[in-house]
C-alpha cells in the first residue's frame, strides 16, 4: 500500500473515522470551523496540466468541518477548516484505485493543492481557492456547466 506524504497512514485515518463517528468535534490542529460555505461544489476550471480539455471537472464537498473531493478516479477525504479565509486540511485519506496516468497525476496534484493552505474567497455563492499560481474557481453543483457534475458522458472543457 502506498502512501502519498500529505495522506495520513491508514491507521489514523480509520481513527480519525471512529472520532467522528463518536461525536467528536475536532481533530489535534484543527478547529471549529463555520459552515457558511457547506455544499457541492462543482469546478469551474481547473489548471492545464494536469486537467486537459474533455476531463472531468472536480468536485468539492464541504460540510460540518469535513471536506471531499474527486475529479475521475480516486475519492479523498478528511476533517477541514476554512473560517479565516484560508482552507486547512487534515488527515486527508481515500481510496486508491489503481488510475491510468493523467488520472492519478490530477489524483496527486488535488492532494497536493488542497493540502497547501490554498486562501478561500467567496462571492456568495461561488469560491475562489487559490495556492500560488494554481486557482480553481468552484460553483454550486446545481449550477455545474454540464448540470450533471461528474457525468462522464458529457465532457467539460476547463479554461
Amino acid at each position: 500500500m502506498s502512501t502519498h506524504p500529505r495522506l495520513a497512514p491508514a491507521g489514523l485515518v480509520v481513527l480519525s473515522l471512529v472520532l467522528a463517528g463518536c461525536g467528536v468535534d475536532s481533530v489535534q490542529g484543527i478547529g471549529e470551523p463555520t459552515n457558511d460555505l457547506d455544499g457541492n461544489y462543482v469546478s469551474e476550471g481547473a489548471p492545464g496540466p494536469p486537467f486537459r480539455d474533455g476531463s472531468e471537472p472536480i468536485r468539492l464537498t464541504l460540510h460540518d468541518g469535513e471536506i471531499a473531493f474527486t475529479a475521475a478516479c480516486n475519492h479523498f477525504s478528511g476533517r477541514a477548516t476554512w473560517d479565516d479565509g484560508v482552507l486547512r486540511t487534515s488527515a486527508l485519506g481515500g481510496t486508491e484505485m489503481g488510475c491510468p496516468g493523467a488520472r492519478q497525476t490530477q489524483d496527486d496534484w488535488m492532494i497536493e493543492f488542497f493540502g497547501s493552505e490554498p486562501t478561500i474567497h467567496s462571492d456568495g455563492t461561488d469560491i475562489r481557492l487559490r495556492s500560488g499560481q494554481d486557482e480553481v474557481w468552484f460553483v454550486p453543483a446545481s449550477q455545474g456547466r454540464s448540470g450533471e457534475p461528474g457525468n462522464p458522458d458529457k465532457p467539460v472543457s476547463h479554461g
